[in-house]
């Protein structure tokens, strides 16, 4: 990343801009699973994914960046960006959205949108995982049936 090739690379900027992040807020390290990751390798994607878990879980607090949500759409428009954010659909977000005690999201300019406490309704929408699983981790445990996952009306669970 230091090198003269580590600027062309793919998510530079991300990590860039979450370090600076990172400094801003008082913290001397971070990790930033864009290049934690060698995402060609089943094994080792697989033994990250089960392992993200207790990084999320141990972290001070967790930025999310949006690399889809545009800034200024105004209040409709970022919701519905937000919504749609390819994020939701990656093969760690269950563990992130879960573990963190706080995460804030942040649009593609780096502008904050909101926190995961202010937006718990909105991703349970979007994610179907429980609001009181999004406020507190540790209510797995406490919950009956699926441990985190709210079925939809429509489908039962069998």
């Amino acid at each position: 990343m230091q090198s003269v090739n580590g600027k062309s690379k793919a998510g530079y900027d991300k990590i860039r801009r979450c370090c600076e992040m990172a400094a801003a807020d008082g913290f001397e390290y971070c990790w930033v699973d864009t290049c934690c990751i060698d995402k060609t390798s089943s094994a080792e994607l697989s033994e990250a994914i089960n392992s993200m878990y207790r990084w999320y879980r141990v972290a001070d607090v967790c930025y999310v960046y949006l690399a889809d949500v545009p800034p200024n759409l105004g209040t409709e428009g970022a919701r519905q960006a937000f919504r749609k954010s390819r994020w939701f659909t990656r093969g760690w977000t269950l563990q992130e959205l879960i573990a963190p005690r706080s995460m804030i999201f942040f649009n593609n300019d780096w502008v904050e949108i909101r926190t995961k406490g202010s937006l718990k309704s909105q991703i349970s929408e979007i994610t179907k995982i429980k609001e009181e699983v999004l406020e507190d981790a540790d209510s797995l445990s406490k919950i009956d049936g699926p441990p985190y996952y709210k079925y939809p009306p429509k489908y039962k669970a069998i």
